[in-house]
């Protein structure tokens, strides 16, 4: 049963939820003893309003977590034949392609770069660049482990360059994010790596899609059969190392020989072992 206090503040916020002369609707004449309570109630509503501010940042917050965490999950289900799933002008459909795959991964890392660029808030600025550095380690660590050896595999002599220079080019992508581990929004540089980190991104991914990817496709690579294995290496690494978004500095997995952790390690933990 409530109480008459708690019947009180229940009446109260109703009050104040509504126009301001609902007041006497309900409570009658404001005399003495009607006016002290009113006015109890309106300290009541200012502190349940403060409460309720403090309950939204922090719910904004796990928000913000939760949908990064949601985007970063986002897997293709090759099983599924009859699902098709869009990204962009990007069509997956029921026979899944591996380049397409890795397509995906750099509109998914560019989506969040853009989101990066468009928040002011220092929180949302960590959790993305963790998010971030998350979705590429992830990325780098199945091309390196499956994609690459497979194109090395079908392509000819005089290609075997393109996978070298993917393969250099990652070293550098990790080295960048490795000076990003552990910094604060605050910190002198944290954005000139980030932005940094982008254009490196954007190099490297123009030179995959318009160079490396087409001559793997024309090379005859199995496609279907390399993309069942690239999404089931990458649901494994996600699983093994959920991206960790929570906190005042950048963290992300760090993964070593295409062997997938059983427990999440960032980089900072890795050094000091």
């Amino acid at each position: 049963m409530t109480t008459g206090a708690g019947r009180g503040i229940a009446r109260g916020l109703i009050v104040f939820t509504s126009a301001s002369g609902a007041v006497h609707d309900v409570y009658g004449p404001a005399c003495g003893a009607h006016k002290a309570g009113i006015d109890k109630l309106a300290a009541d509503r200012a502190a349940i309003s403060a409460s309720t501010a403090f309950c939204r940042a922090q719910s904004q917050n796990a928000i913000l977590a939760w949908f990064i965490q949601g985007f970063l999950s986002w897997r293709l289900s090759p099983s599924n034949e009859e699902a098709t799933m869009q990204i962009g002008s990007l069509s997956l459909g029921d026979a899944p392609q591996a380049i397409e795959l890795l397509k995906a991964d750099h509109r998914e890392v560019e989506a969040l770069f853009k989101q990066f660029e468009n928040t002011t808030d220092d929180r949302e600025k960590v959790a993305l660049a963790s998010a971030i550095c998350h979705a590429l380690t992830v990325h780098a660590e199945i091309e390196e482990q499956i994609f690459y050896p497979e194109s090395r595999r079908v392509l000819g002599k005089g290609d075997q360059d393109q996978v070298d220079e993917a393969v250099v080019e990652h070293a550098s992508l990790k080295q960048l994010m490795a000076d990003l581990d552990g910094m604060k929004a605050g910190d002198d540089l944290f954005e000139a790596r980030v932005t940094v980190l982008k254009e490196y991104v954007q190099h490297h991914v123009k030179e995959e899609e318009n160079e490396f990817f087409p001559k793997v496709a024309r090379a005859g690579l199995d496609q279907k059969k390399v993309c069942e294995r690239l999404q089931a290496m990458k649901d494994q690494l996600i699983d093994a190392n959920p991206p960790m978004l929570v906190g005042d500095t950048v963290s992300f997995p760090v993964l070593s020989s295409g062997a997938v952790s059983k427990k999440p390690r960032t980089l900072a933990a890795a050094r000091a072992a």
